[in-house]
């Protein structure tokens, strides 16, 4: 699942700004559909306490968003199922207890996003870890080990976008957080 999905980052942004690479859109959603199918001999498998396919499940919440018309629309019901079955894997087993935690606010926010179920409950006990790691001036700790490294900025800043831009009208009080924090 890492080589396939983690190209969704640079990928969804190239779709959703209106880049067309007809070939690798056919790819990915064929991809996806096969990846998410437990019965399929290209299954990506279920998931597990600190699997890290919770990695890869935050790089497809955030393609199926970004762009959705290449991505999300063209499936099938059942494919459509099925992909939501397999990002709903990271609501059932723990995180580790650090920038991790976005990942389950990310494929949640998703899952709201595309209208279907998602765990307020896992994402609000997300927020409010993400929110204990948060010291002050734009500075956040990455867990309980107290690493303060370039991946935070990345991580905390660029994913806290992320959900203050989907989430920003039901949860403003949050998004305000993140956009502050962003900005310092």
């Amino acid at each position: 699942a890492e080589a396939f999905l983690r190209p969704l980052w640079g990928l969804a942004p190239f779709w959703a700004g209106g880049g067309s690479w007809p070939v690798m859109e056919e790819i990915y959603r064929k991809g996806l559909a096969s990846g998410t199918d437990p019965m399929g001999e290209e299954y990506w498998g279920g998931s597990s306490d600190g699997d890290q396919r919770f990695v890869e499940m935050a790089a497809l919440a955030w393609a199926l968003v970004t762009a959705r018309d290449v991505l999300w629309e063209p499936l099938g019901e059942e494919e459509k199922n099925a992909v939501c079955a397999w990002l709903d894997g990271i609501n059932h087993y723990s995180c580790p207890p650090c920038n991790w935690m976005f990942f389950v606010i990310l494929v949640n926010a998703a899952l709201k996003k595309l209208g279907r179920p998602w765990n307020r409950e896992k994402t609000a006990e997300s927020l409010d870890y993400i929110e204990s790691c948060y010291e002050r001036d734009g500075w956040y700790v990455d867990g309980q080990n107290g690493e303060r490294d370039y991946y935070v900025s990345f991580a905390f800043h660029y994913y806290g976008l992320i959900y203050a831009s989907w989430m920003g009208e039901e949860d403003p009080a949050r998004r305000d957080c993140f956009l502050e924090r962003a900005a310092v």
